[in-house]
């Protein structure tokens, strides 16, 4: 397994929340304890970051971005719905993707799984990003795992989660 791009559950420990998100590190901590957690992985922040560095979105997205304000709603949908499908309109780097098939692999084949956020920033003091990003599940295959992970990333720029987001800016750093 890629561990730059994916780590199993048995792997991740509160030390790695700023890769995996705190759901994640969560889960890891409870697989390690013993506790009974269906078999797992988590697509770290790495992951996410070779993706915008592989298709130069990460300037885009800023441009998208900048000046946007947070309580012109039309605006802020239009700056989102271009990102999604900026993000959405590339495939996944090969390294990413070939990761996040072989961990989907590791844990048998056509196993239903749930993609969904871990944000890093999920559970601030000063905010919170829970239910922001939207989940799968029941995903089945690897094409489906892959595609969804991509379609999870593009939803850290829905219209609720990006208003959020530039109205807290002030108070805490961005994803």
């Amino acid at each position: 397994m890629n561990e730059l791009y994916t780590l199993p559950f048995n792997a991740i420990g509160s030390d790695d929340h700023n890769r995996v998100g705190g759901k994640c590190a969560s889960l890891g901590e409870m697989t390690q304890a013993g506790v009974a957690v269906p078999p797992g992985f988590a697509v770290t922040t790495d992951a996410y970051q070779a993706m915008l560095d592989h298709h130069g979105l990460r300037a885009e997205i800023e441009r998208h971005l900048t000046g946007v304000d947070p309580d012109d709603i039309d605006s802020v949908d239009r700056a989102a719905q271009a990102i999604r499908i900026r993000i959405r309109s590339h495939h996944l780097p090969a390294e990413v993707d070939q990761a996040i098939r072989a961990a989907y692999d590791a844990m048998g084949s056509d196993m239903p799984v749930a993609v969904r956020s871990s944000a890093t920033a999920e559970d601030l003091p000063d905010a919170s990003f829970a239910g922001q990003q939207d989940a799968y599940l029941w995903v089945k295959g690897a094409n489906d795992v892959v595609d969804k992970v991509r379609d999870c990333w593009a939803s850290l720029f829905t219209t609720r989660a990006v208003a959020y987001r530039e109205k807290t800016r002030s108070r805490i750093s961005t994803c």
